[in-house]
């Protein structure tokens, strides 16, 4: 038998499909008012697009048509669901959130990045000098113990001029009784 535990990880929920409401069509949305009345392409239609289909290419030749002959044109306000577009400022402003929270997260992943880069430039070159200071006081202390060699040997040498001329004075001086009176 074996002790060992079974740990679940947490599903993640897939967020729902969003249901698209249907609104009307958008060439309903358009009206030409020439001198006999105002003319619109008379569609009731509801979709979830903007157009029903073949509805675009009925709308493009109304407007050709108006334009040719210099009548005006208006467009009706399209906020006549404002829960379709309560809906969509929603998901507009959701999309922008996560826009700018994952821009945040890139930047906040650069600088962290820019911060350990000039850590590493700093620490090196704080070695690089810690390396030099080593490196120098090294050189002074091979220099200090050169003088110190130098003046060991300068006093052996003195020391053994010192004898040889003690040796030499000693040689020069009567053994015998001396000359006092």
């Amino acid at each position: 038998m074996s002790d060992t535990q079974t740990v679940e990880a947490p599903v993640e929920a897939k967020p729902a499909k969003s249901v698209k409401t249907p609104h009307a069509c958008a060439c309903s949305l358009y009206t030409v008012h020439t001198d006999e009345g105002d003319v619109t392409t008379e569609c009731t239609a509801q979709t979830v697009r903007s157009f029903v289909p073949g509805h675009d290419a009925k709308l493009k030749s109304m407007l050709i048509k108006a334009a040719i002959n210099g009548q005006e044109v208006t467009r009706e306000a399209t906020d006549q669901n404002p829960e379709a577009k309560a809906a969509s400022d929603a998901k507009k402003a959701e999309a922008a959130d996560k826009k700018a929270v994952a821009e945040a997260e890139k930047k906040a992943v650069r600088d962290a990045k820019k911060a350990e880069a000039a850590a590493k430039r700093e620490a090196a070159a704080a070695d690089r000098e810690a390396k030099k200071a080593a490196k120098d006081a090294e050189r002074e202390a091979k220099k200090a113990a050169a003088e110190e060699e130098k003046a060991r040997k300068a006093a052996e040498k003195a020391e053994a001029a010192a004898k040889k001329a003690e040796a030499a004075a000693a040689a020069n001086e009567p053994t015998g009784a001396s000359d006092e009176g």
